[in-house]
């Protein structure tokens, strides 16, 4: 998945005193995209026996909003900006939201305390794709994985991460919880969509259980379970 242009929205600058609701025919096309996402949705559950039936629990969203540039999941619904997505080719989409269900099954959602927020986003997104690459899903040319770290939990990559020379020259395409968001003051488009759940340690659970129920491969499997643990490190930090 080559990078594709965004259609960045407008910051609030001070000179409106409200932000706007997406126009007529920005909803026209967040119903393209509605449409197109539960396409890729079936495709997914025709072609991949893992990642397809897991992706029907997370409900899509598009949306028009001056936060969210790309993408981003809240472990319930995974948000897209429409603009960016309509620019992607149905392969790239159905990427994302293996990479969402990856990272819902990572209990990426969760907020946890890091010193460096960078590497840990780059760890996330390390365990995501690891985990939609063991789901049979291409990585685009782009994605972030590390080769040696394969099989390892976000808290190891994480320390891993800290003697590589080079993470400032890696980044995440998709917002994570602990990135910086633009204030809901400077957003000159502001879509009513947008309402993310607040982090849930049920919910990080209950993805881990489906994931297990749909695992049949043993490498699959085994991952898992070094997840859960981590998971329940992270679900500790949370309660």
């Amino acid at each position: 998945m080559s990078p594709s242009p965004l259609i960045t929205l407008p910051i609030n600058d001070g000179t409106t005193s409200h932000p706007r609701a997406p126009t007529a025919a920005e909803q026209l096309l967040k119903a393209e995209q509605r449409q197109a996402w539960e396409v890729d949705r079936i495709t997914l559950l025709a072609s991949h026996p893992f990642i397809g039936p897991l992706a029907a629990s997370l409900i899509p969203v598009p949306v028009i909003d001056s936060r969210i540039p790309t993408v981003m999941t809240d472990g319930h619904h995974v948000f897209a900006n429409a603009h960016f997505t309509a620019s992607l080719p149905p392969a790239a989409r159905r990427f994302l939201i293996a990479h969402a269900v990856a990272h819902c099954i990572g209990g990426h959602f969760l907020p946890v305390e890091k010193r460096d927020i960078h590497r840990w986003n780059l760890a996330c997104e390390h365990t995501a794709n690891y985990l939609a690459l063991l789901g049979g899903i291409t990585l685009p040319t782009t994605a972030i994985l590390y080769p040696s770290q394969a099989g390892r939990s976000a808290t190891q990559v994480y320390d891993w991460l800290a003697a590589h020379p080079r993470t400032a020259h890696d980044s995440h395409l998709d917002l994570h919880p602990l990135d910086a968001r633009l204030p809901l003051a400077q957003a000159a488009v502001v879509d009513p969509d947008y309402r993310p759940v607040a982090p849930q340690v049920a919910q990080a659970s209950f993805w881990l259980d489906l994931a297990m129920e749909q695992a049949a491969d043993e490498r699959m499997r085994a991952y898992l379970f070094e997840l859960a643990f981590e998971t329940r490190n992270m679900e500790a930090v949370t309660s």
